[in-house]
């Protein structure tokens, strides 16, 4: 008998049973993939909502004041309306360009409303950014914007009585809420949301 007749390939049953074996694995194992990525997700926005948190509070310790001016975070430039977030209750302040701008030192000319001399004299590196998270700019954020790994813009809120206290809403059309602690910051989460406390389960904050 020829060398040829010892020889055969699969056949069909064979070859849906190598499929079958790696469906199942494939099922196994893409939950277990997704769940990996959304720990690392979760654990990359905890990091940054306490850099963004510490930040602040050495701002504060260098300046000895928060840069604000009435009810608007950073001065308004002039000829400019609305272009300053509301520093008190809603969904907290935003992470924007200026805010980034500030807290890292960057250059004011490039950025609405910053100005080093005002704002960070010393242009002292307060906060560390990856920059694969500061938006380019798209429909909903501006250029230099800090998101999180759902692409939601970081928030924070600041102690403006200087008594030790947070003062927000619990977000939109809820009661104040004091958190006692100087300043906070927080992501959204996977949901994007935080207009109540049922949206609120997902979200990563420093407190």
């Amino acid at each position: 008998m020829s060398d040829r007749s010892n020889k055969r390939g699969f056949t069909l049953i064979e070859l849906l049973v190598v499929i079958t074996i790696i469906a199942i694995l494939a099922a196994m194992i893409v939950p277990m993939v997704k769940k990996a990525l959304e720990k690392g997700k979760t654990a990359a926005a905890r990091s940054a909502v306490l850099g963004i948190e510490t930040a602040w509070k050495t701002y504060q310790t260098e300046y000895g004041k928060w840069p604000t001016q009435g009810n608007q975070l950073i001065d308004q430039p002039a000829g400019e309306q609305g272009m300053r977030p509301q520093i008190r209750g809603g969904e907290g302040i935003e992470v924007t360009d200026e805010v980034v701008a500030l807290l890292t030192g960057e250059p004011d000319d490039q950025y609405r409303g910053y100005r080093k001399e005002d704002h960070n004299p010393k242009a002292i590196q307060f906060l560390e950014i990856n920059r694969d998270f500061l938006i380019k700019e798209d429909d909903n954020h501006r250029y230099g914007d800090f998101t999180d790994p759902w692409g939601n813009t970081y928030r924070f809120a600041l102690d403006l009585d200087y008594d030790n206290r947070v003062r927000i809403g619990q977000w939109i059309g809820q009661n104040e809420e004091a958190i006692a602690k100087s300043v906070i910051a927080w992501s959204m989460g996977p949901d994007g949301k935080s207009a109540n406390k049922a949206d609120r389960v997902d979200d990563i904050i420093s407190w």
